[in-house]
């Protein structure tokens, strides 16, 4: 046997003597902190040598000692202490469990927002191609058309912003801007006739 394992045979059987003593003294403990500070005390004169409760606490062999006093003497304390403890893992594990939860929303709303961006992305350029082929089909009512008149012209460009929906339409100030892309696309000046027109319409 080593002189560690020696000097542990030796303070188990003395903390048994004390655990006696207070078992005969019908003494009771708040819980195991006190317990351990009243044995450290006693081993303390006993090994003229401080002796830290801490120690008690954390060496396996005699932390049983105190758990079975505890248990057989004070069992009141020793169950509420381990109903704290009990409580406490629950606690601590429930915390756990909605941190995990947290984390698991948060990475469902960024994959949702990034599908969110996509989906706006792929709207837009549909929109966009719809309205190449909106102008395109327009164009090619106005250029192949043989006896349409300006007014048929006119009306066909008027219907063709209101499709569009993006197009503030200005009679008063003479132009037309095109909203999306926040500029001017036609003026008074360059069609006069077309702005004449337009205000019988508006």
């Amino acid at each position: 046997m080593s002189k560690k394992e020696s000097e542990v045979v030796r303070r188990t059987n003395e903390i048994d003597e004390i655990l006696k003593g207070f078992k005969s003294l019908n003494l009771e403990f708040k819980n195991i902190t006190k317990l351990s500070e009243s044995i450290a005390t006693k081993l303390s004169h006993i090994e003229d040598a401080p002796v830290a409760p801490s120690t008690i606490r954390r060496n396996p062999i005699y932390r049983e000692k105190l758990d079975d006093f505890m248990r057989v003497v004070c069992p009141a304390n020793y169950t509420n202490a381990n109903d704290r403890n009990i409580s406490k893992d629950i606690q601590i594990r429930e915390l756990q469990l909605q941190l995990s939860k947290a984390k698991k929303k948060s990475n469902d709303l960024v994959k949702e927002n990034k599908d969110i961006k996509r989906l706006l992305s792929l709207r837009i350029a549909l929109e966009h191609k719809n309205t190449e082929a909106l102008l395109a089909d327009s164009i090619e009512q106005i250029t192949t058309s043989e006896d349409e008149s300006e007014e048929d012209i006119f009306e066909i460009v008027f219907e063709l912003m209101k499709e569009l929906g993006s197009m503030d339409i200005n009679v008063s100030q003479g132009y037309v801007n095109d909203i999306a892309e926040d500029r001017v696309i036609m003026n008074r000046r360059k069609f006069p006739k077309f702005f004449r027109w337009l205000k019988t319409r508006i």
